[in-house]
């Protein structure tokens, strides 16, 4: 018997802690597969241990002490309990020990409770399938049913599993009511009550894994498969004829035997069997734990039985079950094999509580608060990802995440797969097992002799090739599975692989109770695996000898030794089994060869050995990558054996023909000594390695050209993006972008080399491209390209220089982009000459540091980012917009003009993935009518919550970068204008602009941060130099140089001399015939303090430049020289910082073909709109007037019933854009807007109820609001929601609110007597022609002007004011008219009183178009008149009231907010309650406050009156058009 030692008490206390999934791989019997059931009652182990009996006690007193040693105190106990002791003995049939139980006190320490065997058991299994509350964050203990109660109290192994076969079978009925998500989608299947049971092993390999909570060590999946048809018949019969012998009287011992074996389904990876196998696992736990059917989400519930039905119910969803049936096998099955994972390891976390020791006492002593919930907390959280994600790879939003499951099988099926093609050399010829039982002469009984009462030991069960195969070798039965069974067949050991002789060998002599049978022969076991060891050890040695002394060939290679015969006889061996032929020992070598394979090439040109060029065939190249292993060695020809070859390995490549693969037969040839070989291949092989090896340090010579290439430190050192501490990008490292340094080491064998490129499919390629161009001179890529302007389409030559520079530089981006410079990286600019110039016209310091930067360090200001590989693989697959590829032409177009501008470097897209550091954004094209289609680098786009866009990695939301200020270009352009007009009243104003072409390009990113710039199109990556559009920093990397040019073209107008010099471009320009012919008088503007005019002291100032991010826009009088002027100041300040003309060499960084095409004239589209100088007006262009018409009189026509929310949001963006230039159209949209609300609220509500990936992303969201409102998951979470209420299909009735005001917004836009366009005067900031304050109650309103000289009262009538809060509490009845409508009325009656003293000449002025300024003390009131009401009925009216006021109004009315306490004259009018009153009032009043004097009291006329109260009495103004002319030509009467 074995001692008992540490190890073994170590190896016992492992056994007895050891989970249910650890307890063998096999397809488990019913007898075994319930012990399995509840690990507490009897735990199996992978090796058995033979304890003597009189040690058995103490062992087991030393294993309860250190038990007791883990788990802390609880409670004073007894000082003695009866703890049951065990005794482990071997039974027949089973493989592993079962428990016997006897009474034993033993002293104890006081601190725990009394527990039977019994309660330990129910404790345990309560355990396995506790429950989790959220809310709480308890723990929830189930109850067990009583059935189960009384399993455990069951002795006999027999009689559990009569028991546990009861109640799952009348548990059959009830069952069905878990399974109500498998009814509903299929028949459910016929499953056998047993089927029910068994946790069946899936035997797929073990392999490492990482999964959502992080790695684990191995990964193991149970099912519960359903069962075959067959195997429940032959089952059915067996019980049958077994009841027929029971009642026949039959002794037990002659009792038919029922199999309980379970044929196992291996294609649970498909949708029916998957959800026959959930179905299985809720039957089981309702069978066995009290499950709350009322309420399948209860927290009462188990945790795994919960996350199972809502798993199952997402599965046999519509919308599920549609992506599943178009769905390709290959992805389904990865899919089914992600969530078989996601299952495995949801029920590892919710098991691990039950496998901690203590966690059974503080459950049996009630202080289930002690117990850790950590992992109950994972499993929830793990559960919520794993729904959310399921739902977002049904909606293709997202991918399968890689799994170890999936990986496994993809391996196990290659395996299987090269397991057909070339059988292993070990592997024995497939007969029937009856021939393989009597092949051998000596009657060999059995290899071992094993104690009695035992099973057969098991060297490892992780590789079943060296494990014997239990009926063929110990029964001497014939093997069922015959050639499919991995284990060992084989009686002879001799004839066993060394590894497995090896592990038999050691197995043996470390257990004293196994011995060989008397027929083997140990000693010729121990010989043969000694006399393999030095061969293999040898081989290896002289063979990486040979390797070192061809790379290093200044040493000479050491003399092969002198092999012994035995040794020589191996290596032959050894060689043949390469080959493929078994040779006996001493057979004759020549016949040998001539069975071999003749390796020579069939076309005899291919061996000439022809000089070789730069420019290598991509299926020479191929080829060689092919054939990467050779090997290089002496120079002479002679064959020499140098040792003997490695012996073949599952992850080296087969040979598979001799056509492909000459150049390593040459190599085993002249190397390996095999046969003859091509002395012009093997030394081809030979260069291959050599140049492959080479690495960037050593592949330069003195004389060769790459010294002329700079090196590293050279390129760092460049004027242009030097390293700095604010600009990095790095992705994380991985195999790929570490394959060109390890295949350039030089530290792989050739052998190791070839297995290492089998590991990929482009790894060949690389190694081939690496040696295709490690003598390509791609110097000459550094010229400038001089046909650039005729270039059609992206030059093969040129890419493929730039892919030989960049092998050159080890796929360092960075170092190329440096190293390319010119035209990539603006080096044609000469800075520091700028700065000077700069400095010369006094541009701000501030400025010409930011212009330094810029050009001399790359943009942006700061990007310190990094990024996943995953992540970039993401992005990196899904790869572009849709319309990428519905446009391909025109992008490949637009991309051969990026290129020959040397925006981007073109590159294979096959290097992206061994390219480091790079990251891809997806591109889209921008479709809008009327313009050409632009390209967008969508920086912005996420694919899920994880995924990372590259403006979130980007620092311009921490206010690293400038500020842009260019939005106030279109105030200022209005403003010169105007003060133009000022100046010159009665001559032509003329506008122009003049355009930067790609202004954004015109920047380079910084070198260290460009990879993170990249994209593919088609077949080629791109990566951008130039700053892309669609970053979150190009406009503000533009905003310095924006401002350095408005400063400096307006400095550089008084050189005339540049007139001369830019006498070509300003030839060009063509100016409108009409100008300086005009006969009538101008439209006149009347300069204040705010507007002056243009001129200083007599003197007309420079022509200021206003640059709206790269549009140039500037307005001049008609004078010829001025503006030439103007213009060749423009020129020369774009030229000055982005670079002289050259176009031999580049284009021009101004578009000239633009400011030729626009010509000077008084009336212009700029920025979008038309402005016209002689009527000093500022319009939307007719095309898009008349487009917008169309969409009236179409889409939104009479025959259309309903709308969608894009229709709706597009017409409202469109009348948006006419309203900047036609104010009064915003107040005739409330009805849009209102529409457009209702009908997002109503797509949420649509969304709500049928879409339950809606639903999960709002209680996401709803997750994430203790996050901050910038946070990634949150604002994924939003853009979701946001997307998809805004994009739903749904269809919303046009109700008559709406189609009226539909009606009436075409009505007044088809009108030619309503204006569409706006006075340049209502557009600039201009000097108030007069002030006035108002305010209202709920009695009356009132209002004065003191500019104007009057006053205003008006008594609300007894009908408004029953419809006030004097009269009402709330607005059930919706008969309320609230103050806020009260106080616009106010306001509008103000400026409708304005208006008329102003037209009556009370104001003294002659100005076409003054300013009036209202304050109120509501701020309500105020926004509608700014914007416009949108939800309230009455403000609408009231709005509509408004645009009648402006509509041909040459006054402009604006509104301030003051405060209540300084509104105090308007505040006390107001408050006059009655007319009676006012008499008495009004002279207080105006006693009290002296700016009343002098005004008189202003009336309505009893028609605008009229008007007045209907609108706020009825909510409605009908037609606004028709009411204009009423208020605007009533009279009114004054009083004095």
């Amino acid at each position: 018997m074995e001692q008992w030692t540490q190890a073994t008490h170590d190896a016992l206390i492992s056994i007895l802690a050891m989970p249910a999934e650890k307890m063998g791989n096999k397809a488990p019997k019913f007898k075994r597969s319930v012990k399995d059931f509840w690990a507490s009652s009897a735990p199996t182990a992978t090796t058995t241990l033979y304890i003597d009996d009189a040690e058995h006690n103490a062992a087991i007193e030393a294993l309860r002490k250190r038990l007791a040693e883990a788990v802390p105190s609880v409670q004073a106990l007894p000082a003695t309990v009866n703890v049951p002791s065990t005794q482990l003995t071997a039974d027949n049939g089973s493989s592993s020990p079962t428990i016997k139980t006897m009474d034993d006190p033993i002293p104890r320490r006081p601190t725990y409770s009394q527990f039977s065997d019994e309660d330990v058991s129910i404790m345990k299994f309560q355990l396995a399938h506790c429950g989790y509350d959220e809310d709480t964050g308890t723990i929830v203990i189930p109850e067990i049913n009583d059935e189960m109660k009384l399993l455990f109290s069951l002795s006999s192994v027999r009689k559990r599993n009569e028991h546990f076969d009861n109640v799952i079978t009348g548990h059959a009925e009830t069952s069905d009511e878990s399974t109500d998500f498998l009814m509903r989608v299929i028949d459910p299947p016929a499953l056998d009550n047993a089927a029910r049971a068994f946790y069946i092993n899936a035997l797929f390999p073990t392999t490492p894994m990482v999964d959502m909570e992080g790695p684990k060590d191995k990964f193991r999946v149970y099912m519960i498969g359903p069962d075959s048809p067959a195997s429940r018949s032959a089952r059915e019969a067996a019980r049958d004829q077994r009841t027929i012998e029971e009642l026949c009287g039959e002794e037990g011992t002659n009792l038919s035997k029922v199999s309980t074996s379970i044929t196992i389904n291996h294609a649970i990876l498909s949708q029916q069997p998957f959800l026959s196998t959930l179905s299985n696992r809720c039957g089981l736990i309702e069978a066995t734990v009290a499950v709350d059917t009322a309420d399948w989400d209860a927290k009462t519930n188990p945790s795994l039985f919960r996350f199972l039905r809502a798993l199952a119910l997402v599965l046999t969803e519509h919308k599920t079950r549609t992506f599943f049936k178009h769905c390709p096998h290959a992805e389904k099955a990865k899919i089914f094999g992600w969530l078989l994972q996601m299952i495995d390891s949801f029920e590892c976390q919710v098991n691990h509580i039950s496998q901690i020791s203590k966690h059974v006492l503080f459950a049996l002593s009630g202080e289930t608060a002690r117990i850790k919930v950590d992992y109950l907390k994972r499993a929830e959280h793990h559960k919520h990802e794993v729904l959310d994600k399921l739902m977002r790879i049904v909606q293709n939003t997202d991918t399968v995440p890689n799994c170890s499951l999936n990986t496994a099988m993809e391996a196990k099926a290659v395996a299987n797969a090269n397991k057909r093609k070339t059988p292993d050399a070990d592997a024995h010829p497939k007969v029937t097992p009856d021939k393989r039982l009597k092949k051998n002469d000596a009657d060999i009984s059995g290899v071992f002799i094993y104690p009695a009462g035992t099973n057969m030991p098991t060297v490892t069960e992780a590789n079943p090739a060296h494990r014997l195969c239990t009926p063929h070798i110990r029964k001497g039965l014939a093997c069922t599975r015959e050639g499919r069974c991995p284990c060992i067949h084989e009686k002879d050991p001799m004839k066993w692989s060394i590894p497995t002789l090896k592990a038999w060998m050691e197995l043996v002599d470390a257990h004293k109770q196994l011995s060989w049978d008397p027929s083997v022969n140990v000693e010729q076991l121990k010989a043969r695996i000694a006399s393999a060891a030095p061969a293999s050890t040898a081989d290896n040695s002289l063979l990486r000898t040979s390797i070192v002394s061809a790379v290093r060939p200044t040493v000479p290679p050491p003399a092969p030794p002198v092999a012994s015969a035995k040794v020589r006889e191996n290596l032959h061996k050894a060689r043949s089994r390469l080959r493929g032929i078994k040779c006996a020992p001493g057979k004759d070598r020549a016949k040998v060869r001539d069975q071999t394979p003749n390796p020579s090439p069939k076309n005899p040109s291919q061996a000439t050995g022809k000089p070789r060029s730069n420019h290598i065939s991509s299926k020479r190249l191929m080829s060689t990558a092919k054939t990467a292993s050779l090997t290089p060695g002496q120079p002479d020809a002679k064959r020499q054996r140098t040792a003997a070859p490695i012996k073949r390995s599952s992850v080296r490549p087969k040979v598979e023909s001799d056509k492909t693969l000459k150049h390593l037969h040459a190599f085993n040839s002249k190397y390996l000594g095999i046969s003859d070989y091509d002395s012009k291949e093997a030394a081809l092989g030979e260069a291959f390695y050599n140049l492959l090896s080479l690495g960037y340090d050593e592949s330069t010579q003195v004389g060769h050209w790459k010294g002329d290439v700079p090196r590293r430190t050279a390129l760092l050192r460049t004027s242009f993006g030097q390293p700095d501490l604010s600009h990095s990008f790095i992705q994380t490292p991985c195999l790929e972008t570490c394959a060109t340094h390890l295949l350039r080491s030089g530290f792989m064998a050739p052998a190791d080399l070839l297995s290492f490129m089998s590991t990929h499919t482009l790894l060949g390629h690389l190694a081939a491209s690496l040696v295709a161009f490690s003598d390509y001179d791609f110097r000459w890529i550094r010229e400038y390209n001089l046909d650039w302007s005729t270039q059609t389409s992206i030059d093969p030559s040129r890419q493929c220089a730039l892919t030989a520079a960049l092998l050159h530089f080890n796929l360092d981006v960075s170092m190329l982009m440096r190293y390319l410079g010119n035209n990539y990286t603006g080096a044609h600019r000469d800075v520091q000459g700028t700065i000077k110039t700069l400095e010369t016209y006094d541009i701000p310091t501030e400025l010409i540091e930011k212009y330094r930067r810029v050009m001399l360090v790359g943009c942006p200001n700061h990007c310190m980012a990094e990024t996943s590989r995953d992540n970039a693989l993401l992005y990196f697959r899904h790869r572009n917009g849709p319309t990428i590829a519905k446009k391909l032409k025109q992008v490949q177009k637009n991309m051969n003009k990026e290129d020959k501008n040397n925006f981007v470097i073109p590159l294979p897209h096959w290097l992206a993935r061994f390219i480091p550091n790079l990251f891809f954004t997806p591109q889209h094209m921008l479709e809008v009518k009327g313009k050409n289609d632009r390209q967008i680098f969508d920086g912005s786009k996420r694919y899920c919550q994880h995924s990372i866009p590259l403006n979130l990695m980007t620092s311009t939301r921490y206010g690293t970068e400038d500020e842009c200020l260019f939005g106030s270009v279109r105030e200022r352009i209005y403003s010169r204008l105007y003060n133009l007009r000022v100046t010159y009243p009665h001559d032509d104003i003329i506008l122009h602009a003049n355009d930067v072409k790609s202004c954004f390009r015109q920047l380079k990113l910084h070198p260290d941060i460009m990879g993170a710039f990249s994209y593919i199109i088609a077949d080629q990556l791109f990566l951008s130099c130039g700053l892309p559009f669609g970053t979150d920093f190009s406009p503000q990397q533009w905003e310095p140089i924006r401002q350095i040019l408005e400063l400096l073209a307006e400095r550089l107008f008084n050189d005339k001399s540049l007139v001369v010099k830019h006498k070509k471009y300003l030839d060009q320009m063509v100016f409108d015939t009409k100008l300086g012919r005009y006969k009538k008088q101008f439209v006149q503007a009347r300069g204040d303090a705010n507007n002056t005019g243009v001129r200083t002291g007599g003197v007309d100032n420079n022509t200021p430049h206003m640059f709206y991010v790269d549009d140039d826009v500037y307005s001049e009088v008609f004078d010829r020289e001025r503006i030439m002027q103007a213009a060749a100041a423009s020129i020369e300040a774009i030229f000055i910082l982005l670079g002289e003309s050259d176009l031999d060499r580049r284009q021009d960084p101004i578009s000239f073909d633009k400011m030729i095409e626009m010509s000077v004239s008084y009336l212009n589209k700029v920025l979008g709109h038309i402005i016209n100088t002689r009527q000093m007006t500022v319009g939307v262009p007719d095309a898009f007037l008349a487009q917008t018409l169309e969409s009236l009189r179409t889409t939104w026509g009479p025959h259309r019933k309903e709308f969608t929310v894009l229709e709706a949001a597009e017409l409202a963006g469109k009348l948006n854009h006419i309203a900047i230039t036609a104010p009064w159209l915003k107040y005739l949209m409330g009805q849009v807007y209102q529409s457009l609300a209702s009908a997002l609220k109503l797509n949420e509500v649509t969304e709500r109820r049928t879409s339950k990936s809606f639903r999960l992303a709002l209680q996401a969201l709803k997750n994430t609001r203790h996050l901050g409102p910038s946070d990634p998951k949150r604002t994924f979470y939003q853009g979701e929601v946001s997307r998809a209420v805004f994009r739903s299909k749904a269809r919303h009735f046009i109700n008559g609110s709406l189609r009226k005001e539909l009606r009436l917004i075409a009505r007044a836009l088809s009108d030619p007597s309503i204006p569409k366009a706006s006075p340049i005067a209502h557009l600039v900031h201009k000097v108030d022609l007069a002030w006035a304050r108002t305010d209202s109650s709920l009695r009356a309103a009132g209002g004065y002007c003191p500019n104007l000289h009057f006053w205003w009262y008006i008594e609300w009538p007894q009908a408004i004011r029953l419809r006030t809060l004097l009269h009402l509490k709330n607005n059930n009845s919706k008969q309320l008219i609230s103050i806020n409508v009260l106080e616009y009325a106010a306001l509008l009656v103000t400026f409708l009183l304005a208006h008329r003293c102003i037209l009556n000449g009370d104001a003294g002025s002659d100005d076409p178009h003054p300013h009036i300024l209202v304050e109120g003390d509501n701020t309500a009131s105020e926004s509608w008149v700014k914007r416009g009401a949108k939800h309230s009925a009455g403000g609408r009216a009231l709005g509509r009231l408004h645009a009648s006021l402006m509509l041909n109004n040459p006054v402009h009315f604006k509104v301030a907010h003051i405060a209540t306490d300084k509104n105090v004259v308007a505040d006390k009018i107001s408050r006059i309650d009655s007319e009676s009153q006012l008499c008495f009032e009004i002279p207080k009043i105006q006693q009290a406050h002296p700016e009343l004097a002098g005004c008189r009291r202003c009336h309505l006329s009893s028609t605008q009156v009229s008007l007045l109260m209907e609108v706020l009495l009825q909510a409605e103004c009908n037609d606004p058009i028709a009411v204009s002319r009423q208020l605007l030509t009533a009279p009114e009467k004054t009083t004095s």
